[in-house]
């Protein structure tokens, strides 16, 4: 195998041109909390307990026609569910390092070689929830034409849905594709509330461009093209968990991307007179409750 392509630092200017990298967003708008229970002794399935329901439909009445003819009460039950959440498998990227790259080529071992492993493996651990969220299934009866003509009112009908499911308004959201996006601000209404209007640089670095019937708009690059997705935060669930540094290697530490933990470990392989770099995380995702989500592919 080919080594390592690095330039040599005499051949590069000072300034280096800034890289193409994606902004990591649906994992900021998921429900996060299972993460916790991946811990020693757990194992690599946890079951998240769903808010318990009680049978026989709504309340009861009983009356004195009842009481005279002595007959007792009805008891119904209560019924509590799981969903299971798996992580796993472990998701990697790892280079070798010779001897002579680090002697003669490297002067920044975090940019050229850190940098690139851990971005790699975040943007896998995103592909994970992105499969999730783009193989939950889109309404069949809610079927916006791709010209956007009629978009707004299949907006409004997702919203209704959800209203008729009693699904909390606070914390909607509606996740946009990039095509999805330029018909909303293409709209000649302008009925959408642009964050760049409100000077609110925070919102524009989370990719949340307005607000729109109540929801948040967020695009996402990795929607299926022509989809949005209406949804609440415990729609979907994802799980991270960096690997334990293991006591044999010679260094090892946590590190992070965009708020994702990874791994990076670090050794030396005398055989090959090279390093290792390896950054590795576990990773998984679930649909968490159904009824909070509506996704609505354009046709």
């Amino acid at each position: 195998m080919a080594g390592n392509v690095f330039l040599t630092p005499t051949v590069i200017a000072k300034m280096a041109i800034g890289g193409l990298y994606k902004d990591l967003v649906l994992p900021r708008l998921v429900n996060r909390s299972a993460e916790a229970e991946f811990t020693g002794g757990q194992g690599t399935v946890i079951n998240v307990r769903m808010p318990a329901t009680v049978t026989g439909g709504g309340a009861r009445t009983y009356d004195q026609t009842l009481r005279d003819a002595a007959t007792p009460i009805v008891l119904d039950r209560i019924n509590e569910t799981t969903i299971p959440v798996t992580i796993g498998p472990i998701l990697y990227k790892g280079v070798p390092v010779t001897d002579e790259e680090f002697t003669f080529t490297l002067t920044d071992f975090t940019t050229q070689v850190l940098d690139p492993l851990t971005r790699v493996v975040g943007e896998s651990a995103e592909a994970v929830l992105v499969s999730e969220v783009n193989n939950f299934p889109a309404s069949a009866t809610i079927t916006p034409a791709a010209d956007g003509s009629d978009l707004h009112a299949a907006i409004l009908e997702a919203r209704m849905e959800l209203n008729k499911r009693n699904v909390p308004q606070a914390g909607r959201m509606l996740i946009v594709s990039p095509e999805i996006e330029m018909l909303l601000l293409q709209d000649d209404a302008n009925r959408i509330v642009r964050y760049q209007d409100s000077g609110s640089t925070e919102a524009l670095r989370n990719a949340t461009i307005g607000r729109l019937y109540g929801n948040d708009v967020i695009v996402s690059n990795e929607l299926t093209a022509l989809s949005f997705v209406m949804m609440t935060r415990d729609a979907f669930t994802f799980v991270m968990r960096a690997p334990t540094v293991p006591a044999g290697c010679t260094f090892g530490q946590g590190v992070s991307y965009q708020g994702l933990a990874l791994r990076f470990i670090r050794d030396y392989d005398p055989n090959f007179l090279q390093d290792r770099a390896i950054v590795s995380t576990f990773t998984g995702a679930e649909t968490l409750d159904a009824r909070q989500a509506i996704r609505v592919v354009a046709v």
